[in-house]
């Protein structure tokens, strides 16, 4: 349907519904302080909720297609949207104001895309078989990765971190495996084997070296998701392009190194 529903976790209960949308609902995500939501849907807006009354804050004409993402950064104070329409916006939360449109010079379709976790790059995904990393302040590509499948379906990808090992760009693939390039010299550094079927998100752990991807699951069939876990005897080296988000305090650090197996 077109609705938005939040779940108690512990009961497992529908505690509210959240109604406005003309189409289907694609892409939701919560702001970092759990006060707000942010939907995208394939009626081409983006609305804003507050998830304690489950009331409309705003809705946006963000694109002129489908919005197949909609991510905060880490503050919460911007988020970023991506569409068909072969663009990526930011946006401020607190105005609702469009600050900068990112395009590509062939215009693809884009698929997904995310905030780095210092907030000062963005993660974009195309139907065109790359990912770029944005350094949107510049509203410049600084990296492009390639090397997957991606034509058909829209991926979540993300960064990965293994503290004094390295950082990765990780991303699902069309030919049912999982891509991880070295952030800095874009080299696919490792192909993850063990899927029989489109791998369409994946995820990292924020203070442990593991790794979650998830396969499109066929009709009659229970949906697969693998753990992945980083070990191997050499570490990597860090380059001068940071992603990464400032350490935590108390935060555990991972002391592994870059290969990833299945758990």
């Amino acid at each position: 349907d077109t609705t938005t529903k939040l779940w108690d976790v512990d009961t497992g209960k529908c505690i509210r519904t959240l109604e406005g949308h003309d189409e289907y609902v694609f892409t939701v995500d919560f702001s970092p302080q759990s006060n707000v939501i942010v939907t995208g849907s394939f009626d081409a807006t983006v609305r804003l909720w507050d998830v304690r009354s489950g009331k409309p804050i705003r809705s946006l004409p963000a694109h002129s297609d489908p919005v197949t993402s909609a991510s905060f950064n880490r503050d919460g104070s911007l988020f970023v949207t991506s569409s068909y329409d072969g663009l990526c916006r930011i946006w401020d939360t607190g105005s609702g104001q469009c600050l900068k449109t990112l395009i590509g010079d062939t215009n693809p379709a884009v698929s997904f895309a995310k905030f780095s976790p210092n907030g000062r790059y963005i993660l974009a995904g195309t139907l065109d078989s790359t990912l770029r990393l944005w350094n949107y302040a510049q509203g410049r590509c600084a990296k492009t990765y390639r090397g997957h499948k991606n034509e058909r379906f829209c991926m979540y990808s993300t960064f990965a971190f293994v503290e004094g090992q390295g950082t990765w760009v990780v991303s699902g693939s069309e030919d049912n495996k999982v891509f991880l390039w070295d952030l800095q010299t874009k080299e696919v550094e490792q192909r993850l084997l063990g899927h029989t079927d489109v791998v369409v998100a994946v995820d990292s752990h924020p203070t442990r070296g593991w790794l979650a991807s998830a396969e499109v699951s066929q009709a009659g069939q229970r949906p697969v998701v693998r753990i992945w876990k980083h070990s191997a005897d050499e570490p990597l080296e860090d380059g001068p392009l940071v992603v990464k988000a400032p350490p935590r305090s108390g935060a555990a650090r991972a002391n592994l190194a870059p290969a990833w197996r299945s758990s």
